[in-house]
C-alpha cells in the first residue's frame, strides 16, 4: 500500500475550516481517536469516500484511570477487529482505499508485530509524542524497522516539541514517512 510520497494533516487549519462538513470531520476524527469502541457510531461517515480513521491509544485508560496521567492501550485484537470491519466496508461500497493511522509512542500502546495488514487499507503506524529531535529520531527508526509491513508516519507538535525538526530534516528521515502530521 502506498499512501503517497508526501501527506500534511495540518490540524490548526482544519479546525479555522468554515463550513458544517470540515466540523463534522474534525469532530469524527476527534471522537474516533479517543476510542476504537466508537466506530458503531462513525460507521455513516465511514462510508465516504475521502474519511479515514485515527486510533489513539494514548486514550484507551482502565476505568478509575485519567487519560493523561496514564498512557492507555489497545489489544492489537481490537485493532485487528476494527480493520476487518473497516476493509469489509470499503470492498463492500467499493470504496478507494482508506487511510487508517495507528498513533504509538510507547512499545506497549499496541503490539504492532500482532497487527494485521488488510486489502483496502494503508495502514500507518504513526510515531507520536513529544520531545527532542534525537528522542523522535530514535523512535522513528526503531518503529519504522520493526514493523516494515506498514507504511511509517511522523507526528510533530508545533509547541510542545523541543527543536522543532524542519520539513527538510523529517523528509530525510529513513525510511521516508508516508504520513507527516503537524499539530
Amino acid at each position: 500500500h502506498q499512501v503517497g510520497q508526501l501527506a500534511l494533516v495540518l490540524h490548526h487549519e482544519l479546525r479555522e475550516a468554515e463550513g458544517f462538513e470540515a466540523a463534522c470531520l474534525e469532530r469524527l476524527a476527534e471522537f474516533a481517536e479517543k476510542d476504537s469502541r466508537a466506530l458503531s457510531t462513525t460507521k455513516r461517515w465511514l462510508r465516504e469516500p475521502d474519511v479515514g480513521l485515527a486510533l489513539d491509544p494514548e486514550w484507551r485508560v482502565q476505568a478509575g484511570q485519567v487519560p493523561g496521567q496514564v498512557i492507555g492501550r489497545v489489544d492489537s485484537r481490537e485493532v485487528n477487529a476494527v480493520t476487518a470491519w473497516l476493509a469489509d466496508l470499503a470492498r463492500e461500497r467499493e470504496l478507494p482505499e482508506k487511510l487508517v493511522v495507528i498513533h504509538q509512542f510507547t512499545d506497549d500502546m499496541v503490539d504492532h508485530s500482532k497487527l494485521k495488514q488488510r486489502d483496502n487499507l494503508a495502514i500507518v503506524l504513526n510515531v507520536d509524542g513529544f520531545g527532542g529531535q534525537s528522542i523522535k529520531r530514535a523512535k522513528y527508526r526503531r518503529f519504522a524497522r520493526e514493523a516494515r509491513e506498514f507504511n511509517p508516519g511522523f507526528k510533530l507538535f508545533y509547541e510542545e516539541d523541543t527543536d522543532l525538526m524542519a520539513p527538510r530534516q523529517v523528509m530525510a528521515l529513513k525510511p521516508r514517512p508516508d504520513l507527516i502530521v503537524y499539530e
